[in-house]
């Protein structure tokens, strides 16, 4: 994940200005330490290498540019996941998913997002942000909500449902669904603690291999069960 200047395009397609592009790199990691309330425009700024007025010219309050480095946040999580939910799409509307695929599918879903948010070093800064305003929601969380998160939450519930043979809708799909997304809480809010433990330098390479396997195991193992029991108590 990359807020530099050769990956901030404008609408038109030409290069951005490359002081706007500074901002949103300097506002990531301002606003991911310390929060839209805690993080001043005159630190951002300077860590820009640009002066307090750029941030008003670019977008014009410092809610603005928490606003803008959300929604860029989004926009770089939905790209390396877009490819997983297209297959998603395509085997729906085939009718050939099955809870076998479903998981599959799940467990490539969450190991792509793994890489992108919390294995990149960019994403390390980016995790916070989204954790933050899960615990604290802003006003720009009904955006983000309505840009990506609820169509992610969805498919999600769609893929569980399918998996343990439990309508989408249903309540407990949909807790189920989101209590997968909870692995990433944790390894985000304890990402330092278990590089101590496990005596690694990062969560990238061979490292990310085995946190991803081991997410997969529990996918499997949680979906597995929940169905078997589901076929269990029908049974009954």
């Amino acid at each position: 994940m990359d807020f530099s200047p050769r990956l901030e395009l404008a609408p038109n397609g030409k290069r951005s200005d490359h002081s706007r592009a500074q901002l949103l790199g300097a506002a990531v990691k301002c606003f991911s330490k310390d929060g839209l309330e805690g993080a001043s425009i005159r630190d951002i700024a300077e860590l820009a290498g640009q002066n307090i007025a750029s941030i008003s010219y670019h977008f014009g309050s410092k809610e603005n540019l928490y606003h803008a480095v959300l929604t860029e946040t989004m926009r770089l999580i939905r790209g390396p996941a877009e490819e997983v939910m297209q297959e998603i799409s395509r085997l729906e509307a085939s009718g050939r998913m099955t809870p076998a695929e479903a998981i599959r599918l799940l467990q490539r879903f969450f190991g792509t997002v793994f890489r992108a948010l919390i294995a990149d070093e960019q994403g390390v800064l980016i995790a916070p942000l989204l954790v933050r305003e899960q615990t604290r929601p802003t006003p720009t969380f009904d955006l983000l909500y309505e840009q990506g998160i609820r169509r992610i939450h969805e498919m999600l519930s769609r893929l569980v449902g399918i998996a343990t043979n439990v309508p989408a809708d249903s309540p407990k799909t949909i807790v189920r669904a989101h209590s997968l997304l909870g692995q990433f809480k944790i390894l985000i809010t304890g990402r330092e603690t278990l590089l101590r433990r496990m005596g690694w330098k990062n969560l990238k390479g061979k490292n990310a291999d085995m946190v991803i396997a081991v997410i997969e195991d529990n996918i499997s193992a949680l979906l597995n069960a929940v169905r078997n029991n589901e076929k269990a108590g029908d049974n009954k």
